[in-house]
């Protein structure tokens, strides 16, 4: 993520990333592209990425609970 990118620019595009996987049958987890959004936020994220981390289970997490407002 750019770091004057907003969060649904970025989310847009690793969207659009993951349907193009889908497409091509290969299933990515859910778990590897929370984890994979939370490291590419930068640090003004810091302290949700934080909060996030300690509060949560990555294998139960879904992308939609991640992202909603």
């Amino acid at each position: 993520m750019l770091e004057d990118e907003s969060f649904d620019e970025f989310y847009v595009k690793l969207n659009d990333i993951m349907n193009s996987r889908f497409n091509l049958e290969d299933k990515v987890e859910d778990a590897w592209i929370v984890r994979k959004i939370l490291r590419s936020l930068p640090e003004r994220f810091g302290p949700k990425v934080t909060a996030i981390k300690g509060s949560k289970n990555f294998n139960t997490i879904c992308v939609e609970e991640l992202v909603s407002p």
